[in-house]
């Protein structure tokens, strides 16, 4: 009965409503439209910095500090770069990425290392970015923080802390695009003296230029004098007997009667001229007029410096030529070479590599990287906000912060914190160094002996060959070859680094014990194929000065001077492993892995392939003095600590 009451009640209001007056209009109430969802959900981001030895106690053994090449403690970051992609696992070339919302900029954010427990945290927390649904995984990079050096000369800056080209899509720049494609983003050394960049009348360096003017000059002394009435010119070129000896020397004219290179930095050409002097000045009393006379004017116009304003002498030597070369534009002094042109007499300035000259040209050699961090990662994330207070209540290592995010591996509407799940790696490798102790006496390659005393051979720079431009995850990429670029993988460049030292200050060589550990940063080298078993082969050149008190006599018996640079070659090869079943098997396709130190021992028993002139580092024609073996190890620890 009581549903049948229910049934009539509700016909007998629906027969009400319709009985309304005709032309009466019905009050409608709309409905409220739900408000859209916003298309991105806003959430925290964290990511961890790794320590290389979880502390800060670490004694350094490096390059010219333990920040530069980070071997104890994190640089932090100066400028960073991160993309979201939809892709569950990890991002390769092909993969697209996705827009934040609102295209942040990261570098309008402050961000940087927090304080946990009074220490200095090794993680990085943002807030309140805007991300789209689906984001499942992260390209992370990160440029250190440069170690404050009190230069303010560019090339001396980027000496110090090194550079990288971030190349996208073409165009390059020192800083990261606004949206990262993979496959159009790469990493590359900068050249010191980018000659192929520079107008013709840079070319060659203006120093270089004086310099050479002022060899010519000395090689084209002559005299005038009167013989029986008879007006003569003498020049030094065509006298004979000891005379000339001295002038083939001046030109380097070798045994095939052909000009050879001389070395042409500022300290070799002081330390030639002035050796140059003392040959003539002991000659010239023997001599009659008018060549005795012609060795005056030989000395005069040494001490002259035709074309050097700042030139500088004490009436028996040069004292200062008033220029340096090639040290201001940041290149080794072995860099630096002249060859005199027999036809036009003059001395030209050589800078690349030829037929007649077999030299690296000045344009190969480049700043050591940076240091980059690069990160490659999917995420965790959290439905509730992970603060930053929780980073220090308790939580030691990144793996303990990781536990609370355990909501999804990505980003949902839910989503209100998230973490990058690997930490940041090192995006570039590290070359570290040591030389076993010599003899006591070297031979030079005339068999004289040379006294290795505590001061006697600083080493002054490291040379290091195999530096290609490198990928998205700072590796060699599969490029096809061309005629340019026989190997595919982009121009070949050597860092040249000149800040070797340990912590308390020169390293020299030793004839009791080791030196200590000096380092460098490189990129990743190529991979090794059966098919050209030397392309994964890398170069290694020791700098060194002389300061044993004596000249000796290197390769090709050219004459290393007291305080002038000289060179020592080394090959890296793979089967010089020693600790090879140590690491994965990736790392033993090549000699420098990105995110691995790569350590080197180095054993030298002569002088007798020293070079002062750098001969073509791809040349197969070098003659190897350092004996070298290497092992890898790992840059990055596997658990990162928080303190």
């Amino acid at each position: 009965m009581r549903r049948l009451l229910i049934i009539w009640c509700c016909m007998a209001a629906m027969l009400m409503s319709g009985c309304k007056e005709q032309g009466e209009v019905t009050e409608v109430v709309p409905k409220p439209v739900p408000e859209p969802e916003p298309a991105y959900v806003i959430a925290d981001i964290a990511l961890a910095v790794p320590d290389v030895s979880g502390d800060d106690t670490g004694v350094s053994t490096t390059r010219m500090s333990s920040e530069i090449v980070q071997e104890h403690s994190s640089r932090l970051v100066q400028l960073l770069s991160l993309t979201p992609f939809t892709k569950k696992g990890k991002i390769e070339s092909s993969d697209l990425s996705t827009l934040y919302y609102d295209a942040t900029d990261l570098g309008n954010r402050e961000y940087g290392a927090k304080t946990i427990n009074g220490n200095a945290a090794k993680f990085l927390y943002f807030e309140n970015f805007a991300l789209i649904p689906g984001v499942a995984s992260f390209l992370t990079y990160g440029k250190a923080k440069p170690v404050e050096s009190g230069l303010s000369d560019d090339i001396a800056k980027k000496s110090y802390n090194g550079s990288l080209i971030i190349r996208s899509d073409g165009v390059s720049s020192y800083k990261f695009p606004d949206l990262i494609n993979p496959g159009k983003l790469s990493f590359e050394l900068e050249p010191i003296y980018d000659i192929d960049s520079k107008p013709a009348t840079e070319k060659i360096p203006v120093e270089a230029q004086q310099l050479a003017d002022y060899l010519t000059s000395i090689g084209n002394t002559k005299i005038e004098y009167t013989d029986k009435g008879v007006q003569q010119t003498l020049r030094w070129s065509e006298t004979d007997g000891m005379l000339l000896g001295l002038f083939n020397n001046f030109i380097n004219l070798g045994n095939d009667y052909k000009p050879g290179l001389i070395a042409g930095s500022s300290a070799n050409v002081m330390a030639f001229v002035n050796a140059l002097y003392h040959d003539i000045d002991q000659l010239q009393p023997n001599l009659l007029a008018p060549r005795s006379t012609l060795c005056a004017e030989i000395k005069n116009t040494i001490l002259a410096g035709a074309g050097l304003s700042n030139f500088t002498q004490d009436g028996t030597k040069v004292t200062s030529l008033g220029v340096v070369y090639p040290g201001n534009l940041g290149l080794p002094d072995g860099a630096a070479v002249y060859q005199w042109d027999s036809e036009n007499k003059q001395f030209a300035v050589m800078t690349q590599t030829s037929s007649t000259s077999n030299i690296t040209g000045i344009g190969r050699y480049a700043y050591p990287p940076e240091l980059f961090y690069y990160g490659n990662s999917q995420i965790r994330t959290s439905n509730t906000a992970v603060s930053i207070r929780q980073y220090s209540s308790g939580k030691t290592t990144w793996e303990d912060m990781l536990s609370l995010y355990v909501d999804n591996d990505e980003v949902t509407r839910s989503t209100k914190s998230l973490a990058i799940k690997d930490a940041l790696q090192y995006g570039v490798a590290r070359f570290q160094a040591t030389v076993n102790p010599v003899p006591s006496v070297l031979k030079d390659s005339k068999g004289n002996n040379v006294t290795v005393t505590p001061t006697s051979f600083p080493i002054t720079g490291i040379i290091i060959s195999g530096q290609h431009p490198v990928g998205f995850d700072f590796k060699i990429p599969e490029n096809s070859a061309s005629s340019d670029d026989p190997t595919g993988t982009g121009v070949e460049l050597f860092v040249y680094d000149h800040h070797i030292q340990s912590e308390d200050g020169q390293i020299f060589l030793s004839s009791s014990t080791e030196t200590p550990a000096f380092s460098t940063l490189v990129l990743q080298s190529q991979d090794y194929k059966a098919d050209a078993p030397d392309q994964s082969d890398v170069t290694v050149i020791l700098e060194f000065e002389n300061n044993s008190g004596q000249d000796f006599y290197g390769e090709n018996k050219m004459v290393v001077f007291q305080g002038t640079k000289f060179y020592l070659i080394g090959k890296l090869k793979l089967n010089s492993a020693e600790n090879a079943g140590s690491v994965d098997d990736d790392t033993k396709k090549r000699i420098f892995t990105q995110d691995h130190t790569t350590e080197v021992s180095m054993t030298i028993n002569t002088l007798a392939q020293a070079y002062n002139v750098m001969p073509n580092i791809l040349s197969g024609r070098m003659e190897l003095s350092v004996e070298m073996k290497l092992k890898w190890v790992e840059a990055t620890p596997t658990t990162v600590i928080l303190k």
